[in-house]
């Protein structure tokens, strides 16, 4: 059994994939040999992937939590699915394993793992004027659903480091340079990478 080191989490259309695209590169595999929801969702707007495993993904819509509500989660069978998930995770050749999925806020809580949680932040306009374009995102279009998204996080006291999408943006290669030392500190296996060159070719086109 493989217990994740990392958890990416953030609104959805944050820069999750972009910070999991980067991820990938440092040395953290996202699927450990198991299936992506690439092929469950139009690419259209993550054309490099979601970096999502399908198993948990599955496992997030059958628990509820993908309703942004930790009221509606159904709580029962939780640990136990999610320990199944852990069991046929399977050994990596990269140095660390982690998930991408901003729905596993919510569980979380419930299945007491402490993997350190990269979590991802945007400008609340920008993130719903992006989701605007997801017919079936209506339920996170309002501001109030990204205030709670943040406010449950920072109650939950995860070990965590911050990425703020707009400022990696504006200045790519000093944002990525800070967070790789604090990275570091963390996952001292980790590689470094040439952050500007991820920036250049996602910025502005897939995260609009």
């Amino acid at each position: 059994m493989y217990k994740p080191d990392v958890i990416i989490l953030g609104m959805p259309r944050s820069g999750t994939s972009l910070v999991a695209n980067i991820l990938s590169d440092m040395g953290v595999d996202l699927y450990s040999g198991n299936k992506s929801i690439d092929n469950m969702y139009l690419k259209k707007f993550n054309k490099n992937g979601y970096y999502q495993r399908k198993d948990i993904h599955l496992f997030i819509k059958k628990s509820n939590a993908y309703h942004f509500n930790d009221k509606l989660v159904k709580k029962k069978d939780v640990i136990d699915d999610f320990n199944l998930i852990l069991k046929n995770t399977k050994k990596s050749n990269k140095p660390y394993i982690g998930f991408k999925e901003p729905y596993l806020l919510y569980i979380l809580p419930i299945i007491k793992i402490k993997p350190l949680i990269i979590i991802v932040i945007r400008n609340i306009r920008d993130v719903i004027k992006s989701c605007n374009k997801f017919l079936n995102y209506k339920e996170i279009l309002h501001p109030k659903v990204w205030i709670n998204y943040y406010s449950y996080f920072i109650e939950q006291k995860f070990d965590y480091i911050c990425i703020n999408y707009d400022k990696l943006i504006q200045d790519p290669i000093n944002i990525y340079n800070k967070f790789y030392l604090d990275l570091k500190k963390r996952l001292p296996k980790i590689n470094k990478i040439k952050i500007d060159l991820y920036i250049l070719y996602n910025n502005r086109k897939y995260y609009k």
